[in-house]
């Protein structure tokens, strides 16, 4: 199992570089990536990641540390008494959801100004 935690000190670090370095950074990486992800895929690698609440995406969220954190933990139902069986509400939810979805080939979103069509054809 691997676990990834991230939040960093200064979300706009990268402002600066050179856009064509970005593409070679990435591109160097692209192949690692694509493995990564594909073992992920076949559930031969476990994978967690998660945010970590932090200064610099409190200040990204014009929220003082401690407003952050309450947004963060609450959003994720972590500082409920029992974030388990919220999370099993949840999937609950979700797998209804799903069930609806599942075999179907179109979904459209409408709602004040919007109207979004999308293919969902052969998709979880």
């Amino acid at each position: 199992m691997l676990l990834s935690f991230f939040g960093g000190a200064n979300t706009r670090m990268l402002s600066n570089v050179n856009p064509e370095k970005m593409k070679l950074s990435a591109q160097g990486s692209s192949e690692i990536t694509k493995i990564f992800f594909e073992r992920v895929a076949k559930k031969e690698l476990r994978w967690c990641a998660k945010m970590f609440p932090n200064q610099a995406n409190a200040q990204e969220a014009n929220m003082s540390i401690s407003e952050y954190e309450d947004f963060f933990y609450g959003a994720g139902d972590i500082d409920s008494k029992d974030p388990i069986v919220e999370w099993k509400e949840i999937e609950k939810k979700q797998e209804g959801i799903c069930n609806i979805l599942n075999g179907k080939k179109h979904l459209r979103i409408v709602s004040k100004n919007t109207n979004l069509k999308m293919s969902i054809e052969g998709r979880k």
